[in-house]
């Protein structure tokens, strides 16, 4: 039995070819118009990468992905607000075929590192009240319910501890 590799890597958008493999994992998770309003209810079906990359590419915006066996299982972006010393989730996404292998999780630990490192104090997160799965993941990771936006949208937060580097 072949063991799993995990590594997790920041995605270079200025690089043709890991755009062009990120591009296609994305096509593929967001084949469906469900699973991209869940995860990015601001980008409309069908799944459009360049208005991925406006949205999501810019200065204090990052995304990460997990990679098992060098290929794609997991990716996240955020926004951070260096002035502000807060940080936003902005979406998450784990390949249907490995949830619940702790992989949304690991995910979530390195951007709570990572926002460390960029001296924020807290983290934000908004989620689609359709997507019923996602307040208890990110109860389980810490997060709290701050508040109610909107009849679709619920706002949590986790305070980030500093780090003991």
């Amino acid at each position: 039995m072949k063991s799993n590799s995990i590594t997790i890597k920041k995605v270079n958008y200025d690089r043709k070819n890991e755009c062009r493999i990120f591009q296609t994992c994305l096509k593929n998770w967001f084949s469906d118009p469900k699973s991209l309003h869940l995860t990015e209810p601001k980008l409309r079906y069908p799944f459009d990468f360049e208005k991925w990359m406006k949205f999501f590419y810019s200065r204090e915006k990052e995304t990460w992905v997990l990679l098992k066996n060098d290929w794609i299982t997991a990716c996240i972006s955020f926004r951070y607000c260096s002035g502000e010393k807060n940080g936003q989730l902005l979406h998450i996404f784990v390949d249907k075929d490995d949830r619940r292998n702790g992989y949304g999780k690991k995910m979530i630990f390195h951007t709570q590192d990572r926002l460390k490192e960029l001296r924020c104090s807290h983290v934000t997160m908004k989620i689609h009240s359709g997507n019923k799965s996602a307040i208890p993941f990110f109860h389980s990771v810490g997060f709290q319910m701050k508040s109610t936006k909107t009849n679709k949208t619920i706002l949590m937060e986790k305070f980030l501890k500093k780090s003991n580097k």
